[in-house]
């Protein structure tokens, strides 16, 4: 049986507006503030359901610049909606939708301004249910939870519950006749990962001393191997931790895991690898396969298992744990599904002029105007020659970044700094390079202190890459409603590349600064699918648009030249 109440849709809320009791000029701006979510988000009406928690997250995907309205009018919008859905089902009580009950009202009052704005919402909601302070269960606070990640309408549900639990934590132990209870908001994420002080000394020294071994700490030590980077030695690190932890979660006491070699015996391996497929839903992952191979190689280089233990290993990772050769991850396959529509190609090709012009159009404060230059330059640079965001956000004036005599831009990194340690270099065109002397000149000066050589200064020398990262994802998506992170620029680059020449995989391979030409056709093997068939069907289209001017000469030819067969079938 079909549940009405999910089967509803905004052509349902149209329906009952129209019926509502209420000035006609209420009724046209919630009437149209509902035609417009349908426009923005491209579906009739009576193809968005009501559920407020998923439309939600399809209406905090949208960016208001990118549909060219402004964001006061987008919250305007979405407010309206809030008041139309409230003709079909209960919403959450609006900030100024019913007075606070006398008692509530008083503790409100004597909160900062602050305070008061961030725990207004939850003492509302009390007053909405009759629920006095003396009154208050912990199941109130699941309800308000629950009401907010499911059924209002509201951006960033997670955070106004954070910050509500916060001021009512703090309230406690400062504000008279405060409700004494106190309520723990779990955290963002699933953290399962214990410290290493939940082991026996003796697990971190090993590890200590393995970390130590594989990054060449000592200079006499005759590796047979390539040192790692620090990077990878943080990852090495947290993957030991992160395997033990593991293991507890599964039932082991954590004083009995005193050495590497207890996470790499048999069992203990297969226990690690189950906790995290169940985590998801009995699945694997690449961050699973990279644990499993982890363990595999300090089970055959550290602790030096036996034979039939290794293979047993690598069988378990062959059968269970590897993902298919795929290359891509379905999720970045997924994001770049938008670039098929050439707008959106477009729309960030012509993103960093336009942030550029943004900048000199004296819209902005200087320091924001700085920041949309600098971010037009990262951008720019990492359309014509993408480089891993730890490369980009480390660039230095005069180190990496270089002027020929001829007045020419160019961009080397030395191998040392690489991933894999491939020597990067190349000249930057004309467009990159004019947008990178405005920057410089008009821009950098005002975000750099003296002595700074980053080219994207921050606090401590170059901004840190997640800050870098984070800023370039969110400006992207400002500007174009597109989601993009930084590592994405490389497979946007490639797949464009391979629309228009099919096949070409060293190309590829030479610009990522790939070591082998199969980690470049085992990325992007089937992306280019479309444009393969787009141009093996020109070719047959020209040889079909051939055919009139050579009229039925072609035909009789090819007929005097077939083998004439006898009546029984076979040739003369």
């Amino acid at each position: 049986m079909t549940d009405k109440k999910s089967s509803r849709t905004l052509a349902d809320v149209l329906d009952a507006l129209q019926r509502a009791d209420m000035p006609e000029k209420r009724r046209g701006e919630l009437a149209s503030a509902l035609r417009t979510v349908g426009r923005v988000l491209n579906r009739p009406l009576d193809q968005i359901p009501v559920e407020s928690g998923p439309l939600r997250r399809r209406l905090d995907d949208v960016s208001p610049i990118a549909i060219g309205m402004s964001a006061g009018r987008w919250a305007n919008v979405r407010s309206l909606l809030r008041a139309a859905l409230d003709l079909v089902k209960q919403e959450l009580p609006a900030v100024r939708r019913k007075p606070m009950s006398p008692v509530w009202a008083n503790l409100f009052g004597r909160l900062s301004k602050a305070s008061r704005i961030r725990v207004s919402r939850l003492l509302r909601f009390f007053s909405e249910l009759s629920v006095e302070p003396d009154a208050v269960a912990p199941d109130h606070f699941e309800q308000f939870r629950q009401m907010l990640e499911g059924d209002a309408l509201i951006r960033k549900p997670n955070q106004v519950w954070r910050e509500a639990i916060g001021v009512w934590n703090s309230s406690r132990h400062k504000i008279s006749g405060w409700p004494s209870i106190e309520i723990v908001a779990a955290s963002r994420r699933d953290t399962f990962s214990l410290p290493w002080s939940a082991f026996p000394e003796s697990f971190k020294a090993d590890a200590d001393a393995y970390l130590a071994r594989i990054s060449g700490s000592d200079l006499l030590d005759d590796l047979p191997f390539r040192p790692v980077r620090p990077g990878t030695r943080q990852t090495r690190e947290y993957q030991s931790r992160a395997a033990a932890s593991a293991l507890v979660r599964r039932g082991r006491a954590p004083e009995t895991i005193r050495s590497l070699s207890d996470l790499v015996e048999l069992g203990a391996f297969k226990e690690i690898l189950r906790f995290f497929m169940t985590r998801r839903g009995n699945k694997t992952s690449a961050g699973i396969e990279h644990l499993a191979n982890f363990l595999k190689s300090v089970a055959r280089h550290w602790v030096k298992v036996d034979t039939a233990t290794l293979q047993k290993m690598s069988d378990t990772i062959k059968n269970h744990i590897s993902m298919p050769n795929s290359g891509m991850t379905p999720k970045n396959r997924e994001r770049l599904r938008p670039f098929d529509d050439e707008e959106n190609v477009y729309a960030l090709l012509n993103l960093p002029a336009h942030l550029m012009r943004e900048a000199v159009s004296g819209r902005h404060s200087k320091i924001r105007s700085a920041i949309l230059a600098q971010l037009a330059v990262a951008i720019e640079l990492e359309l014509v020659r993408p480089l891993r965001i730890s490369n980009l956000a480390a660039l230095e004036l005069y180190r990496h970044i270089l002027q020929r005599t001829n007045g020419s831009w160019y961009i080397t990194i030395p191998e040392d700094e690489v991933k894999n340690r491939i020597d990067l270099e190349h000249d930057l065109p004309v467009e990159a390079s004019t947008l990178l002397e405005r920057y410089l000149k008009d821009f950098r000066p005002l975000l750099a202190k003296p002595g700074n050589a980053a080219l994207f200064p921050g606090d401590l020398g170059c901004k840190a890459k997640n800050t870098l990262g984070g800023q370039l994802t969110k400006i992207i998506h400002a500007y174009t409603g597109l989601k993009m992170h930084p590592h994405l620029f490389r497979h946007f680059g490639s797949c464009e590349y391979l629309k228009e020449h099919p096949g070409e995989y060293p190309v590829i391979s030479h610009v990522l600064g790939h070591k082998s030409l199969n980690t470049a056709a085992k990325s992007y093997t089937g992306m280019e699918s479309a444009a393969a068939v787009r141009h093996f069907g020109k070719t047959i289209i020209k040889k079909l648009q051939e055919l009139p001017s050579r009229g039925n000469d072609a035909h009789r030819a090819w007929r005097r030249k077939k083998p004439k067969s006898d009546p029984k079938g076979g040739k003369n």
